[in-house]
């Protein structure tokens, strides 16, 4: 099976090596096709990409769903795999990610996210914590992301038109849509590891209550995501 890792990024020169150098070393016995898509950075973020992708675009459009979604246009994979500029994976990520495919019935799957940078407390709550929310809201018929760890069968995407142009809140959309084509799987197993910056920069409850009050918004009241979303 082909497989499509779409990464948007901007202004990312830290973290895209070592981002697309775990994804290159990936224990997965199908093919991978990768595609970065920039927002038009500013450091060297492009030509490091250019080292390891297969295809580096720009999307100018400052959203992040813009930047997926182009990728995912310019793609060839039977499944299309979302993450971060700034995130680390699991050597075992893509094959535990993907396997949920086999079954016809399956749409979307996700896994755990872990942070990698951040205080022995933050590391503890993305462990345990947002692993539990993210089992236990996709038990209820909930829909939670994350988009830095989602994969999407390419034909269900393309059947609702992909990505939804909103601030923030994309990942969510997305899944709340494909649980009308087919099945969401959470794999606990599937980890990348993202860094704690935003949190560190917002402060721990300022992101939590953002996060919260949009998971919110979408999945109880049903209403559009956040209008605005403070950049890095």
């Amino acid at each position: 099976m082909l497989v499509s890792v779409v990464i948007p990024a901007l202004n990312e020169e830290k973290n895209i090596a070592a981002c697309l150098k775990s994804i290159r070393v990936q224990k997965y016995c199908g093919r991978v096709e990768l595609i970065v898509v920039d927002g038009k950075s500013k450091d060297r973020t492009v030509a490091l990409a250019k080292k390891y992708a297969d295809k580096v675009l720009v999307e100018l459009k400052p959203l992040i769903a813009a930047g997926r979604q182009k990728g995912c246009m310019a793609a060839k994979g039977e499944v299309l795999v979302f993450s971060d500029a700034d995130v680390v994976a699991d050597e075992n990520w893509l094959s535990r990610l993907v396997e949920p495919f086999e079954d016809e019935k399956v749409a979307c799957s996700f896994g755990a996210v872990y942070l990698h940078d951040g205080s022995a407390l933050d590391s503890f709550l993305s462990k345990y914590v947002f692993t539990f929310f993210l089992r236990a809201s996709n038990a209820l018929g909930f829909s939670s992301g994350a988009g830095s760890n989602m994969a999407v069968r390419a034909s269900a995407f393309k059947k609702l038109g992909g990505f939804r142009m909103v601030v923030t809140g994309e990942d969510v959309d997305l899944q709340a849509r494909l649980r009308a084509v087919g099945k969401l799987v959470f794999v606990p197993n599937a980890v990348v590891s993202t860094s704690a910056r935003r949190i560190r920069k917002w402060g721990f409850w300022r992101f939590v209550f953002f996060h919260a009050r949009n998971w919110i918004k979408m999945n109880l009241l049903h209403e559009q995501p956040m209008a605005e979303y403070e950049k890095l």
